[in-house]
């Protein structure tokens, strides 16, 4: 893993679990199977239809308490979702490769909504924020009142 996962930022698959990459995933077929653990943030997949997968996540601490609670039956759902065979408990972010974390720092605190997502795949703010609004009622982009 690169970077410092206790304070990234990053929503792109293998890191951050988004809730919209969630509700996705919910919505597709579940593949189930048994996964290991391999060390830095690696898992090895095998799924009950015979297929063998390797998908790695930011977080390994999280991924092997996932692991530990079904006793390494998983669910693999699209989006890149791996939780417990179950369905019920946590879930984490898995991707075909490892990319960095991405700190707080290391986001332009002007950074569009449409840069945020190039940057760190997505984001979670409240209405007034989306729509560049700032605590105040000021449009942030412009200084203006709206």
């Amino acid at each position: 893993m690169t970077g410092d996962r206790d304070r990234c930022v990053n929503y792109n698959v293998g890191h951050h679990l988004h809730w919209i990459q969630a509700k996705l995933a919910r919505r597709s077929p579940a593949r189930l199977g048994r996964a290991t653990a391999e060390g830095d943030g690696w898992v090895r997949l095998e799924l009950d239809d015979g297929e063998e997968l390797r998908r790695w996540c930011h977080d390994g601490d999280r991924l092997r308490e996932l692991l530990a609670t079904g006793g390494g039956r998983v669910q693999l759902r699209s989006h890149g979702v791996l939780s417990e065979a179950t369905g019920s408990g946590s879930a984490v972010s898995v991707a075909m490769e490892s990319s960095p974390c991405v700190a707080p720092d290391q986001v332009r605190d002007d950074a569009s909504l449409v840069d945020l997502i190039a940057q760190v795949g997505g984001f979670t703010v409240g209405g007034p924020a989306a729509g560049g609004v700032d605590e105040g009622g000021r449009d942030r982009r412009r200084g203006l009142a709206p």
